[in-house]
């Protein structure tokens, strides 16, 4: 599978963290298995095959071609049965309640049709596009024209949600709330409506994602000296995270990296 990101143009990164492509042409198999891992990305993919959907979900059920998904908070597995051409982008953790004005919540481990949420003249636009470039094309043009009544970035999750990326990933959820002035429940109550996701559960999130991009990486570091530098208290909750997270443990991601796919770069 051939497998491409692109960045966004500057007016529409606070949005949007990158388009990406995908194409497999069946040369290496028709069936392929896609994992998806854990993170705080949402997002809008457009797949198909001469018009066709050319995926089946975890239930064996035919996915939509044009389909804007939530954040994950377990792994998912999704199998295409013929060739495929996947065109998508990815929303930075607040991009997706911005652009569409929904409850982030309500999108969180589900997949809904683009024609549910905007109507089907995107979708339709979308799949009248001949290839990557046009439907990025579209897609940054829909985004724009959202953007011009998108609805306010919460400045404080925001905020808080940067610290957390940048390595806070211990704190106790009080003593973050109070930094800020407010009390715990106003903070997880702000961070559901914001990303969708509580901020306990997020800087679990955050820093499984830091530990796996070190072990992508290609360090040499064993896995004790991992846990230790992320604040996991043993190797074993690191493993027990990984696999919570992944469907993998740490080693088998290191030898197989190639069968996951990563789509949370920022």
């Amino acid at each position: 599978m051939n497998f491409h990101i692109i960045p966004a143009p500057p007016m529409l990164q606070k949005y949007v963290r990158y388009f990406w492509s995908a194409e497999n042409d069946g040369s290496a198999g028709l069936h392929q298995e896609i994992n998806t891992i854990v993170d705080d990305s949402s997002g809008i993919i457009i797949q198909h095959h001469n018009g066709h959907s050319s995926f089946l979900d975890e239930n064996k059920e035919r996915v939509k071609t044009a389909l804007a998904y939530g954040k994950r908070t377990h792994p998912t597995k999704s199998i295409s049965d013929m060739p495929f051409s996947a065109t998508g982008v990815n929303f930075t953790s607040q991009g997706i309640r911005m652009i569409f004005g929904i409850n982030p919540m309500a999108l969180t481990n589900t997949l809904v049709g683009l024609d549910d949420i905007k109507g089907k003249y995107v979708a339709e636009q979308l799949m009248d596009q001949r290839n990557h470039t046009g439907r990025i094309r579209v897609l940054s043009s829909f985004i724009s024209r959202q953007a011009k009544t998108a609805k306010e970035e919460d400045k404080l999750v925001q905020h808080c949600s940067s610290l957390i990326k940048a390595g806070a990933f211990n704190m106790r959820i009080a003593h973050l709330a109070n930094s800020y002035g407010i009390s715990e429940r106003q903070l997880e109550r702000r961070f559901k409506e914001a990303i969708g996701l509580p901020p306990k559960l997020f800087m679990r999130m955050m820093k499984f994602q830091h530990a796996l991009k070190q072990i992508a990486g290609g360090t040499s570091k064993n896995f004790c000296d991992i846990a230790y530098e992320f604040s996991y208290s043993d190797q074993s909750r690191l493993i027990s995270d990984f696999r919570e997270f992944t469907n993998y443990t740490p080693r088998q991601i290191r030898l197989n990296l190639q069968r996951i796919l990563l789509l949370n770069e920022e």
